[in-house]
This record gives structure tokens, C-alpha cells and sequence, in this order.
């Protein structure tokens, strides 16, 4: 079986390293995996710090390593890593960490199921890791998602942030000035309607930004056999619904359905050769 898509959560000693510009290519990287006794923490920054890790496996390590940093988000990539257990395992989180000596510094954690719940694999099976479906993180403190109104996370999703800052730049010009033309409410609400079109452009949407708000919502995770068949979420507009369709053993694309937002693409499909992923596409 493969892993669920989700994120990565970086360990806070880890970043501080990422975001001084440090030099990772001659250092090697493994996987480990642990069960639900282990609760993550950020400030954690060795694997003594790890506990609950699953038996009857082997650590695996990490290829063609890379980490990224764009727009102040962190991502990490490898080849699919792959477990083949000799008894039945039962792990809930991987972490990655970097094999030092006697410190073994860690990198980063992730769920191996979604829905935040155990996954089973037995003799004879594999557990496939695809950091590919993982989305970049920029998750700083402790692990326990913040909380937000949904309004509120909806909303601020759909601006870049330079976008945000350049309409704040504008907002806080205009309350300075002498406008003449913009000095009462209904002057500006004719100006916005004038403009329509261009401050719709800005909250245009995609499939990402629509799957990423939707963990802010109410839901509830259908099973078909061992893997997630569908996650209905109820949301202010409705309810839509995340379809998980599968190939063999890998997960094959992700279909939104329902109440869903207009003018979006609502499937993204995953190509891949073997146990990598080559290719991702939005229709």
C-alpha cells in the first residue's frame, strides 16, 4: 500500500538549518517509523526523542534527496521509499532524520494515513512512502494545527501574500489622502463594483488551495477495504466530497464532487512509472 496525501511537518531545529542556507548534499538521510504512542513535537531534535517505534522492520534510506524553500514554505523529496515488513506492523507517523554518528538530528514527520489513524501491513506486503503526494509546509511551533474561523482561513487562502500586503499598501494610502472621489462608503463600493472583474482575478481558486481549506471543516472518512475510498466535508456552501481512486497499490487521483467552488479543475491525477510518481495533472 501507499502512503495518503498530506504534510510535512518540519522539526524546528531542522528549519532554522534550511533557512540559514545549509549545505545537505554529502549527508545521508533515513525513514523510520513509529507508532500512535509517539506525539510529535517540533522542538524535538534527535530520535531519543523518538518513541514508539514499530518492530519488525527495517529503516530505510532516503535517494536523490532535495529540499525547497519557495515563498517561505519548506518542502522535502525523495525517491518512494519502500517497507517490506518481516511481521505485521502497525505504524502511524514516519519521521526522517539524518544519520549523524551518535546524533541523529531530525528533519521531519508526516502521517502515513490521512485520517490520522494506524495503518496495517503484513508479512509479504510493502509500505510505500511517495514524499511527491506531500504537501510543503510552513508550520512553525507546536505540531496542534492553530485554530481559525472557517471564514477566516478560507479567505486568506485565496491572496498571495504579496498580494495582501500591496491591497493593505493601497487601503492605508487611500485613508491618508485627500481623495475627493473615494470619501464616502457608497463612492467605494462603486469603485469596487467598477472593478469586478480585477478583484475577482485575485480570489480565483484551484484544486490545491480548495483541498487545503477543506481540512478546516468537519468531516468524515469512508473506507473501501483497508484504503480511504472518499472524505465528506461539510462546509458553510454544502457538502463536498474527496473521491480517492487507486491503480494496483498506488493512488491513481482525487476528485472533488459536490458544493464545490466554480470555474476549478476537480480532478488531479497522479502518473506513475513503477513505484515513482512522473507526472501530476489537473482537469
Amino acid at each position: 500500500m501507499s502512503t495518503q496525501a498530506g504534510t510535512l511537518f518540519f522539526y524546528n531545529a531542522w528549519r532554522a538549518k534550511l533557512d540559514a542556507n545549509y549545505d545537505y548534499s554529502a549527508d545521508t538521510f533515513k525513514v523510520m517509523l513509529v507508532e500512535s504512542g509517539y506525539t510529535p513535537d517540533l522542538n524535538h531534535s534527535n530520535t531519543t526523542e523518538v518513541s514508539d517505534e514499530v518492530t519488525g522492520y527495517t529503516q530505510q534510506t532516503c535517494l536523490n534527496v532535495k529540499f525547497e524553500i519557495i515563498n517561505a514554505l519548506h518542502n522535502f523529496d525523495c525517491d518512494n521509499v519502500v517497507f517490506s515488513p518481516s511481521s505485521v506492523i502497525t505504524p502511524r507517523h514516519f519521521v526522517v532524520y539524518k544519520e549523524n554518528g551518535i546524533v541523529q538530528e531530525l528533519v521531519c514527520f508526516g502521517l502515513l494515513n490521512s485520517a490520522d489513524q494506524d495503518v496495517s501491513v503484513g508479512v509479504g506486503g510493502k509500505l510505500t512512502i511517495n514524499f511527491g503526494l506531500f504537501g510543503a509546509t510552513g508550520a512553525q511551533g507546536n505540531a496542534t494545527p492553530h485554530s481559525h474561523t472557517e471564514s477566516d482561513i478560507v479567505d486568506l487562502d485565496k491572496y498571495t501574500q504579496a498580494e495582501v500586503d500591496t491591497r493593505i499598501q493601497a487601503l492605508t494610502t487611500l485613508l491618508q489622502s485627500d481623495e475627493t472621489s473615494l470619501d464616502s462608503v457608497q463612492e467605494i463600493v462603486d469603485y469596487i463594483q467598477l472593478n469586478r472583474e480585477d478583484l475577482e482575478a485575485l480570489t480565483s481558486q484551484t484544486f490545491e488551495h480548495v483541498s487545503k481549506n477543506l481540512n478546516a471543516y468537519p468531516y468524515q472518512v469512508n473506507y473501501n477495504g483497508d484504503e480511504i475510498g472518499s472524505i465528506v466535508y461539510t462546509t458553510n456552501i454544502g457538502e463536498i466530497t474527496k473521491t480517492f481512486n487507486y491503480s494496483e497499490e498506488n493512488l491513481s487521483s482525487i476528485v472533488l464532487s459536490g458544493d464545490t467552488p466554480n470555474s476549478i479543475n476537480l480532478t488531479k491525477t497522479l502518473t506513475f512509472t513503477g513505484d515513482n510518481l512522473t507526472n501530476v495533472s489537473y482537469s
